[in-house]
């Protein structure tokens, strides 16, 4: 389970014109081979730096986290220590996102990537809030940031998952708009929140949505939802799948995940590739098996591809090409050089013999 973790994302902007994006192309490489030490060094040296100041309702003490249990319709506040380390004013955007699962099996804080089971007792969103969504520091100023914690009056099992994000605003945006190709290097954090209810839930379970199409990076790909209904992390997950023409035994696809892990009442949408194929209209099933430190689930389901779903799919996919069988080509042109070789040889010795039985006739006239 979390503590304070620190991410980073790279996008770039787009830009116009074929010189720009030939530009785009030869330099990408260059950036991602030449740069990376360089990326390692300012992951190494943010602008500012996070720490969770401990809460007397804190459940465990050595965690670096928000560990949380208060009573019901309990309010309090927590606090947040942000140290701008820079010698320049930066302005840090915070905001308290929910846990949620992606679709490689690991924890996020990013609800634009995952979803949440409709059963979730409270969104910890709600719960937790706060009126400093912008942090200005001065160069090397320190501040205590207040989120307000409001417990629901209706008690609730399980544990409320969530973390509170820091992103620093870039100051340098202006200049980048007049620039005809920017990139952007941006760093945050993220602390944990657990948010105790009434008493533990013990015992995961697991249910599986309805199954459906779509892509991952242009790959065609079956979701199977996982669905954990039970407000507890799921530990060390592994799924094993499979993909099936209905009623037939023979599989088609298959797919192999372990040690994952599901936030509290969250979905795994689980990816089954096909591995850059086409959508193939028709009738299937997928056969699913999960498993978690002795706890196992089944789970079998008939779709349908459609042939007009499948057809919008295809046409943005990236499908791998068959590769010609040269083998077999080759083996034939052999069989042919193999062929004209031993007719060749026989014309030849059908040639000699002759030529060796006209000289055996003119030696049998002479002797006459």
């Amino acid at each position: 389970m979390g503590y304070v973790q620190r991410f980073s994302f790279i996008y770039f902007r787009r830009t116009r014109g074929k010189r720009v994006k030939k530009l785009l192309i030869g330099i990408v490489s260059g950036i991602l081979l030449i740069n990376i030490h360089s990326m390692v060094a300012q992951a190494d040296t943010v602008d500012y730096q996070v720490g969770a100041i401990k809460s007397t309702h804190q459940v465990d003490t050595a965690k670096s986290y928000f560990d949380l249990k208060l009573d019901v319709a309990q309010e309090d506040d927590i606090q947040v220590k942000v140290v701008n380390v820079s010698d320049k004013e930066i302005t840090i955007d915070t905001s308290i996102d929910r846990a949620i699962t992606n679709h490689n099996g690991v924890v996020a804080y990013d609800v634009k990537t995952g979803k949440s089971t409709d059963n979730i007792p409270y969104k910890i969103e709600d719960v937790i809030t706060t009126q400093d969504k912008k942090i200005t520091l001065a160069p090397k100023e320190t501040k205590l940031v207040n989120y307000h914690v409001k417990v629901p009056t209706k008690a609730f099992d399980g544990v409320l998952s969530g973390g509170i994000s820091f992103r620093e605003e870039s100051t340098d945006k202006d200049s980048n708009k007049k620039s005809s190709m920017a990139i952007e290097n941006q760093f945050g954090y993220v602390i944990a929140v657990l948010l105790h209810g009434e008493s533990e839930v013990v015992k995961p379970d697991l249910t599986l949505g309805k199954v459906n199409l779509g892509q991952i990076n242009n790959r065609n790909v079956v979701y199977a939802p996982l669905q954990n209904i039970k407000a507890m992390y799921v530990n060390k997950l592994s799924v094993s799948s499979q993909i099936t023409k209905k009623g037939s035994k023979k599989v088609l696809y298959s797919e192999n995940k372990a040690d994952m892990q599901m936030a509290p009442n969250s979905i795994l949408n689980y990816p089954i590739s096909l591995n850059e194929a086409n959508f193939k209209p028709g009738k299937y099933t997928v056969d699913i098996t999960a498993k978690s430190k002795g706890h196992v689930w089944k789970f079998s389901q008939s779709f349908e591809i459609k042939d007009k779903e499948a057809k919008k799919l295809n046409e943005k996919a990236i499908i791998k090409k068959k590769e010609p069988p040269y083998i077999i080509y080759g083996l034939i042109l052999l069989f042919i050089i193999f062929i004209a070789f031993v007719v060749r040889y026989m014309i030849k010795k059908q040639k000699q013999i002759k030529q060796l039985q006209n000289k055996l006739k003119e030696k049998d006239v002479s002797i006459e």
